[in-house]
């Protein structure tokens, strides 16, 4: 080796070798970088869950407040409620509706009101039936009377006042139905019924011998109906034959259907048929 190169060196005991050669400095722990990380991921993710749950706070507040605000506006309750129409007929109940154009649904119509027919018709009543279209279940047909003629009984015959002609349909009549159309609103305040086959000849008397109609519902347009019971005894006189049931408060209509609830077999089972000699509608 060159001597010169030598000389340049610092011999290696000269005192502060140690000092003048410092060694590289050493790099920080990777434990604590990694502390730092963990405690700032932590934070940020503290951070997003207060978030989310201030969010979620918010929505169901608001949904509380819109539905706050839609129970104001119906009405503030929730209690079920049920409601009469205005057209039902009752006693001391409201004015019946004038329209009679329009009939309710059944669910909507109140029960009938119920009475019991009287013996009659008032002296000043007008009877507007005849002005009606009836429609009925078909009437019996093939039968002759007692001087061997063939033997009618159209839906008309109801509404002539003579008691010897009757609408007469065979069988049980209960559940058949009978319609009475007005050419125009019309103001019932009256019901009136002779519910068998009125007609008394020499020798035979036919309403103990025909089905007569204990029980009937009349219902208006509106919904208005009337159960009405009526006498059947065999032995009823003539005279008392056609009943009437005055409403509790008028009734405007256009139509009128007529159900009969139930009838009572003829006394000698002779004719198994359900008659009726009258229909009369009181009222203008």
């Amino acid at each position: 080796m060159d001597s010169s190169a030598t000389d340049l060196l610092p011999p290696l005991d000269a005192p502060g070798t140690a000092e003048q050669v410092a060694p590289w400095p050493a790099p920080a722990p990777l434990w604590e970088e990694h502390d730092v990380d963990v405690a700032a991921q932590l934070e940020r993710r503290q951070r997003g869950v207060l978030v989310l749950a201030v969010a979620v706070a918010a929505v169901a507040l608001l949904v509380v407040v819109i539905g706050f605000v839609v129970h104001l506006a119906s009405g503030g309750s929730t209690v079920a409620t049920t409601s009469t129409p205005t057209g039902k007929a009752s006693v001391g109940g409201p004015t019946p509706s004038k329209s009679g154009s329009q009939s309710p649904s059944p669910s909507a119509a109140a029960d009938p009101i119920r009475g019991t027919a009287e013996p009659g018709l008032p002296a000043s009543a007008d009877d507007i039936a005849a002005t009606a279209h009836i429609t009925t279940p078909p009437s019996t047909t093939g039968h002759v009377d007692a001087s061997g003629r063939t033997a009618t009984y159209p839906p008309e015959a109801m509404n002539d006042t003579d008691p010897s002609t009757a609408w007469r349909m065979d069988g049980d009549g209960t559940g058949a139905k009978i319609t009475l159309s007005f050419p125009r609103v019309v103001t019932v305040t009256g019901l009136a019924l002779d519910p068998g086959f009125d007609k008394v000849g020499k020798h035979q008397d036919r309403w103990p011998e025909n089905r007569r109609i204990s029980s009937a519902t009349f219902t208006a347009d509106d919904g208005s109906a009337f159960t009405i019971g009526f006498v059947t005894d065999p032995h009823l006189p003539a005279s008392q034959r056609l009943q009437t049931f005055m409403l509790p408060t008028p009734v405007t209509t256009r139509t009128i259907s007529i159900q009969i609830d139930a009838t009572v077999p003829a006394a000698r089972g002779i004719f198994d048929t359900t008659a009726i000699s009258r229909l009369a509608v009181l009222g203008s």
